[in-house]
């Protein structure tokens, strides 16, 4: 997904399931990769604090605390936000001063991860750039005092 430099967009989908609706936010932020290996091992910033999305959002410091300590930052890496489709594992993640900074390993018996594998390859390659999407439900936010129209998102769920 291409988008300006420097920002990032939100999509929000609703989930219908036996009756019920539940809604998922999915964040897509420029993401530079710090190396992918052979091994299909990749690490980078899956979303950074502070800055004013496409969306109206703004990710507090803190956000992903509770949902990291739940996870121990473990959670399914998923081709297109498919649940059907996962192509690895996110293995490590935490939060830092710029933002949540993440170490994934793609499955590369999986066949769409071997593609995905081969076009992040590639983009380090010719210093092309690249997106990461992360799906999550907001738990706490509240209005921007400055820019009521703003998000500051407070908690969130991956």
């Amino acid at each position: 997904m291409m988008f300006p430099e420097g920002t990032s967009y939100c999509l929000k989908i609703f989930l219908f399931n036996e009756g019920e609706c539940s809604m998922k936010e999915i964040k897509s932020f420029p993401f530079k990769m710090d190396a992918i290996n052979d091994a299909g091992e990749f690490c980078g910033y899956a979303s950074t604090f502070g800055s004013i999305d496409l969306g109206g959002d703004v990710v507090v410091k803190g956000a992903y605390k509770k949902t990291l300590m739940e996870s121990k930052g473990r959670f399914p890496i998923l081709d297109h936000h498919d649940p059907t489709r996962q192509i690895g594992w996110n293995v490590e993640a935490h939060e830092d001063e710029r933002g949540l900074f993440v170490r994934g390993l793609l499955d590369l018996n999986v066949t769409a991860a071997r593609e995905r594998h081969s076009l992040m390859k590639m983009a380090q390659n010719i210093g092309g750039r690249t997106g990461l999407s992360i799906g999550f439900r907001v738990i706490k936010e509240e209005a921007d005092n400055k820019r009521p129209e703003f998000r500051r998102l407070k908690e969130i769920q991956l």
